[in-house]
């Protein structure tokens, strides 16, 4: 998930109070919390290809639970979400910093760079913003930014940057894909199966909700399919 555009001016302007510290060499793994299938595949193999170890949440209130181990130096986390979504999720950690010395930095994934979203993140105690399908370079510039001594291990060889914007002309641009999972071809041939796979449910929700007139369940389904259509560049 590509940084926002008003991504460092959001992130210094309106920035909490209190500065999330930094965690010691080797403090634990990065927890992500993220109900879709394809999005997290594409955000654990980013994190791995940038050398961070994670656990995956599949919706607000098990990330809140595994939170709750004093584990994770960082939290990733959607904003929309069945049970208890990004924004839940972040004011019951803020909460319940309260009664500790411990600060979490929160990072959120949405898919709504263009609607003030960043704003409304970091007003409910988020950290930073990155907007779906997040940019692997983008995603490693936030996590040293918060986990400047997190001791993960490096790999030498930087992955890839996306090929330059050229005009598509297939729904689906499998080299950009390549590039940004460093040419492994095996995983975004997993990914992609993995996507029509899941989003198959979806589809018929989406045409179930719009035959019956049920427009908060058409967004619901729309929203969430176009956000991982969005994961894999199509």
């Amino acid at each position: 998930m590509a940084s926002l555009s008003p991504h460092d001016d959001v992130a210094h302007d309106a920035a909490p109070s209190l500065t999330p510290r930094a965690p010691a060499p080797g403090a634990g793994p990065i927890l992500v919390a993220e109900d879709h299938p394809t999005n997290r595949l594409v955000i654990s193999r980013q994190l791995a290809l940038l050398g961070y170890a994670c656990e995956v949440a599949e919706d607000g209130r098990a990330a809140l639970d595994l939170w709750r181990t004093g584990r994770f130096p960082l939290v990733l986390t959607d904003c929309q979400m069945p049970e208890m979504d990004g924004f839940d999720l972040t004011a019951a950690i803020r909460a319940e910093e309260k009664w500790s010395n411990r600060r979490t930095p929160v990072i959120a994934f949405t898919a709504n760079a263009m609607s003030g979203e960043a704003q409304r993140c970091v007003a409910a105690g988020m950290d930073d913003a990155l907007s779906k399908p997040v940019e692997i370079a983008a995603l490693r510039r936030v996590l040293q930014r918060f986990l400047p001594d997190d001791g993960a291990a490096k790999s030498d060889e930087t992955p890839a940057p996306p090929p330059p914007t050229a005009v598509k002309t297939h729904p689906l641009d499998v080299s950009a894909l390549l590039a940004l999972f460093d040419g492994d071809r095996e995983f975004v041939d997993r990914l992609l199966a993995e996507f029509v796979a899941s989003n198959a449910a979806t589809c018929d929700r989406l045409q179930a909700a719009a035959a019956a007139g049920d427009r908060e369940g058409t967004r619901l389904a729309a929203h969430k399919l176009a956000g991982s259509a969005r994961t894999v560049g199509a």
